[in-house]
Order: C-alpha cells, then structure tokens, then sequence
C-alpha cells in the first residue's frame, strides 16, 4: 500500500481503531483526491520563482471553500518564513522507498530547498489540522527522509520537516536514539495492519 510521507506519518499518530479505519478506506477508495495539492503547487511555484498571479491563481484552484482557506493560510506560514529569501528553489526528486518486504511503499517528495552556509536544507511540509503533530513523529520524518536520499544527489543535504499548521520547523537535531526504533516498530504495525484488512 502506497503513502506519501505525510499520510504515513499521519496514520502513525492515529489511535489503533483509527489506523485500521484508515487502512480500510484506503482499500475502498481506488483513486485518492489530495486535498493538499493546490498548497504543495503553489509552494513549489513560488520557490522556483513564479510570480505572484501564478501562485494565487494555483490557490483559488482548490475544490472548495474549506480547502482553499486552509491551504492559503498553510501557504501564507510558508511564505512568512520564506518568502524572502535568495537562495530558494523547488525540488523536483521525488523518491519511493519499500519497507516490510514491499507491504509499505512511501513516496518521498520534498516541495522546497534553501541554501544555508553552503548547505543544501530540503524541506517537506506537514500541513493536517488533525491529528497535530508531534516533535517525536516530525523527527521521524527527517530520519526517513535522510535515508531515502541516501545513495542521491541530496544525500549530503540536511533534511527538515515544516509544520504548518503550528508554524514550526524540525530538523534532524530532533532525532534521537529511540527514532530508528519507533521507525520499525510503526512500519511493522502498519504492515500488520495491511495484511489483516486484506485478507
């Protein structure tokens, strides 16, 4: 079963029932609409410099009332902190990784990238009101971010994990002795999980 980092971190922070749920619905919708798509474009489009008609154009493209102010008021966050800076661009190396003899598959797509004393910092993006991230779950994402760009261009980059609901920014400092472990233990869950709802 296919998931972008987001939705894996998502289903990770959901209570037990709640992960089945998920799980289940996913099997019984065989095409997903992304809510967050106009947000993830319009971000992309304005690192890579698109003028501002374009991004807003982009925002206004959401299906509904509800998507598109959540969206714009995730990309306004966004555009606070970077906005202005010089050395901003989009990433365009999107990477998918398989775990649990291929039971999980998780699509790695960073949206944007800075440059800071000489370092590459690519960012991906968190933007669910719920469930609300957690700094445990935010430093699992930089560590698996890290590792699927391993044997890549980015490989030397430093990885960073930006929540825009709360408007706060995890790097890889946040990683600690205990996140490896929380990584297996929540892949080989979720795996458990796929094989009980398939069968």
């Amino acid at each position: 079963m296919r998931f972008t980092l987001a939705s894996f971190i998502k289903i990770c922070l959901l209570s037990g029932s709640k992960q089945v749920s998920e799980v289940q619905k996913r099997y019984a919708i065989t095409s997903g609409y992304d809510y967050y798509w106009t947000l993830y474009k319009a971000i992309a489009a304005n690192a890579a410099g698109c003028e501002e008609d374009e991004v807003e154009s982009i925002l206004l493209s959401a299906s509904n009332l509800s998507e598109a102010a959540n969206n714009r008021a995730a990309y306004e966050v966004y555009l606070k902190r970077f906005g202005n800076k010089r050395t901003l661009s989009a990433v365009k190396k999107s990477v998918t990784r398989q775990f649990e003899d291929g039971i999980v598959e998780i699509t790695f797509n960073p949206i944007f990238q800075t440059v800071e004393k000489s370092n590459s910092c690519i960012y991906s993006v968190w933007a669910m009101q719920t469930p609300p991230l957690e700094q445990s779950y935010a430093a699992l994402a930089c560590l698996m971010l890290r590792n699927a760009y391993r044997k890549t261009s980015l490989a030397n980059s430093s990885f960073f994990f930006f929540d825009l609901v709360s408007d706060r920014i995890y790097s890889e400092k946040q990683i600690t002795n205990s996140t490896s472990m929380v990584e297996k233990a929540e892949l080989r869950k979720l795996a458990e999980i796929i094989r009980q709802v398939d069968n």
